[in-house]
């Protein structure tokens, strides 16, 4: 006796209606055989997958359409791509590499480095361990953080908010909008804006080392730890 028979006399189903754990068998074209090796690939789908390769362990539930859903990952919503094991996708987010493992892409994120989390719209985690969220944030240095809108982090370490800011140093801290780039600098704060189609960016704030001298910057007014003592 096979697997779908067994199944379909425990459950009362016909077994190409088994939709419960295996979609609509007559609409994805599978014979008898290939179901029970799906059934014995120990993973569950629900609802229409396109004939998506689903790993063991892996559960894909809505309408995903990845070529495959990684060993032990989830994936759920329309158009989803999980590709990362134990990695998780949703709503049309998108867990891009095998590589990504333990990845979590929501909205319409995108996730494709271990441990990075992509949510809201267009965002995208590249970085290992990042956090991308808002609306078209990226997070690409190795556990940096941008959110806000339009917003980017590439240091290592590194964290853009506001709107349209660079991070571009390990552990800096970026706020405000349309921030000059100081790699310099440990904090800056932007305040830069835009003319026509042109971006002006400048920095209203910004604290640093610069050439081993400690530095507070008020727009073009900068001042060393030297001269702040003798105030």
């Amino acid at each position: 006796m096979s697997i779908l028979s067994e199944l379909s006399r425990l459950t009362g189903k016909e077994g190409d209606s088994i939709v419960d754990v295996l979609g609509d068998v007559t609409d994805l074209g599978m014979s008898e055989a290939d179901v029970d090796a799906k059934l014995a690939s120990h993973y569950v789908t629900a609802g229409a997958t396109d004939k998506t390769k689903v790993g063991q362990y892996a559960t894909a539930e809505g309408y995903p359409v990845s070529k495959e859903v990684g060993y032990g990952a989830h994936a759920e919503g329309a158009t989803t791509q999980v590709l990362g094991a134990f990695s998780h996708g949703e709503g049309f987010g998108a867990v891009d590499t095998a590589s990504a493992q333990g990845a979590h892409a929501e909205g319409s994120g995108y996730a494709s480095a271990q441990s990075a989390h992509a949510e809201g719209n267009h965002t995208m985690a590249k970085g290992e361990n990042s956090h991308a969220e808002g609306d078209s944030t990226t997070a690409s240095g190795a556990n940096s953080h941008a959110e806000g809108d339009s917003t980017t982090a590439s240091g290592a370490n590194s964290h853009a908010s506001g709107y349209d800011t660079i991070a571009t140093a390990d552990s800096q801290f970026v706020c405000g909008k349309y921030n000059k780039r100081d790699d310099n600098a440990i904090f800056i704060v932007g305040i830069g804006n835009v003319d026509g189609s042109t971006v002006e960016r400048e920095n209203i704030f910004s604290v640093g080392m610069y050439n081993g001298v400690k530095k507070l910057n008020f727009g073009d007014v900068s001042i060393t730890e030297a001269q702040l003592k003798k105030l």
